[in-house]
């Protein structure tokens, strides 16, 4: 019996002992309590039980601003715009001086389109507390929409200012609306201000494509522009040659140098309208090898380029005129002409495509004693081609491109050596740049088939694969000024020794740009 009667009184002692645990009520939570229980869940979104909270709140006190104010706020985030709106008229009853409320409905407002009653509202807050940077961000945002961009960019640089959690999208604002009131340069520097803020993303990418159009608008507004490049390069195998003409045997001197190079190029637009379009440039080069024994052989270079052409909605046509004089060592060595088409297509915003006819002629002068028979290379040129364009991110590109070039010599044996027709494939990329710092990528592979015998050795024809390859890392010190790292290589494969050779030039090179 004692057993039994023990366990009865254990379980009679816990049921006791728990009584007033299980009938304790929990302390209501009053006005405040649900105000602050209704924030929790409206901040994880939960706007039901938020609602919930708000209205008990107002069960506690029906006069409670804070509760209509919230209930408010709830309601706009769910879009109940016209309950959203009765709920903020319902807190501004029974205290008109109540901020949060003026604020949140002049937002509705502006979501409604109301622009008028919207103003009306932020003022009052603006009055009370200019510091309020919400306040201005939605007055640039319905002075915009008003068409008033100038007035809409300052008040989002006042937002921008006040609030840094403001201040990408109020950047990125400002610089919309200084873009389409036409002023360029505060455009400018509120991009800037986008894409230091936040190098990466959607709106940086945006800002980005801003400042290309405005690049690009300024350089047309502008009717000039020029630039100087000045830089050092080491040269593994010296070609004692102008750019882009192939070199005669005697002209590749297996020899290293360090050469310094200066680089002038001045553009002129000459004719700028929204259908017509034309253009003078003028640039020189310079090259000056330290070895002494390779003093001879500095080049000078006189480039002069002409054109002009309609424009089209989504075309360009362009006739344009080339020129080279080129100096070897003080002496006249080459003079290039040149001229064709150009026509430039878009397809769509990210996609261009070029093509090109050229006819030419490149005139050689004889030097003496270093190329006596140098008349011998005269040849008339003739390319055509394409190269495509796929634009991305903020100035990148991915191109690949193709043409066909013929170059005729002379009819004796000496000078039918330079007929050739070649095949020149060419890719490269330009990637978008980052931290200030631009990469460029550039290919090309030239297959060139000789259509006569060689005189030296005689009987072979000669066949040249040529390829090469240019790589550049360059960062912008300043609006004007970039420096740059380059590394090209070049080798020509050829069934002929007397024409092989492989190359590297690394270079450091400073451009500024006006």
């Amino acid at each position: 019996m004692k057993k039994p009667f023990l366990l009865m009184l254990f379980f009679f002692v816990l049921s006791v002992g728990a009584r007033p645990c299980l009938s304790a009520e929990e302390p209501p939570l009053g006005y405040h309590g649900h105000l602050s229980a209704g924030i929790v869940r409206l901040n994880q979104n939960d706007l039901g039980g938020a609602m919930q909270q708000f209205r008990e709140a107002l069960a506690e006190n029906p006069q409670g601003v804070e509760a209509f104010y919230y209930i408010g706020v709830a309601q706009a985030r769910a879009g109940q715009w016209e309950e959203a709106e009765k709920a903020f008229k319902e807190a501004l009853s029974r205290d008109a001086t109540f901020l949060p409320a003026h604020l949140d409905l002049g937002i509705l407002y502006y979501q409604l389109d109301q622009d008028e009653a919207a103003l009306k509202e932020l003022d009052v807050v603006q009055r009370a507390d200019p510091d309020r940077a919400r306040v201005y961000y939605y007055q640039g945002l319905i002075l915009r929409r008003e068409g008033k961009s100038k007035e809409a960019a300052a008040k989002m640089e006042k937002a921008a200012a006040l609030d840094p959690e403001l201040a990408l999208q109020a950047n990125y604002h400002a610089g919309s609306a200084y873009y389409e009131a036409g002023d360029l340069d505060s455009a400018r520097k509120s991009f800037q201000n986008v894409v230091m803020l936040l190098p990466e993303g959607e709106t940086a990418q945006s800002a980005g494509e801003y400042l290309e159009r405005i690049n690009e608008q300024a350089q047309r507004r502008k009717r000039w522009d020029l630039l100087f490049s000045a830089g050092v390069q080491y040269d593994t195998n010296v070609i004692l040659e102008p750019n882009r003409t192939i070199p005669s045997a005697q002209a590749i001197t297996d020899k290293s140098d360090l050469v310094g190079l200066l680089f002038l190029r001045g553009r002129y637009r000459w004719l700028n309208t929204p259908n017509w379009t034309g253009q003078a440039e003028y640039s020189f080069y310079q090259n000056l090898h330290r070895d002494s024994a390779l003093r001879d052989f500095d080049i000078q270079s006189h480039n002069v380029v002409f054109n002009g052409g309609r424009r089209f909605s989504r075309a360009e046509l362009l006739l344009q005129y080339e020129l080279q004089f080129a100096t070897l060592g003080g002496d006249r060595y080459l003079l290039r002409q040149g001229v064709g088409p150009r026509l430039i297509i878009e397809e769509t915003p990210r996609n261009l495509t070029e093509l090109i006819y050229q006819y030419g002629a490149r005139d050689f002068s004889n030097i003496q004693p270093l190329f006596p028979t140098n008349s011998d290379r005269d040849v008339h040129t003739n390319r055509a081609g394409f190269t495509h364009y796929f634009l991305f991110g903020v100035r990148g590109n991915v191109h690949a491109g193709y043409s066909f070039e013929r170059e005729k010599g002379g009819e004796t044996p000496a000078k039918d050596d330079w007929t050739f027709n070649g095949n020149r494939l060419v890719a490269g990329i330009l990637l978008p740049p980052w931290h200030r710092l631009t990469l460029s990528v550039d290919v090309e592979y030239i297959l060139r088939r000789f259509a006569h015998p060689n005189e030296q050795p005689p009987g072979v024809r000669r066949k040249d694969n040529d390829g090469l390859a240019i790589a550049t890392l360059s960062r912008e010190l300043t609006r004007h000024i970039d420096l740059a790292l380059q590394y090209y290589y070049e080798r020509n494969n050829s069934n002929i020794p007397l024409y092989q050779y492989h190359r590297g030039i690394y270079g450091g090179i400073v451009t500024a740009r006006f």
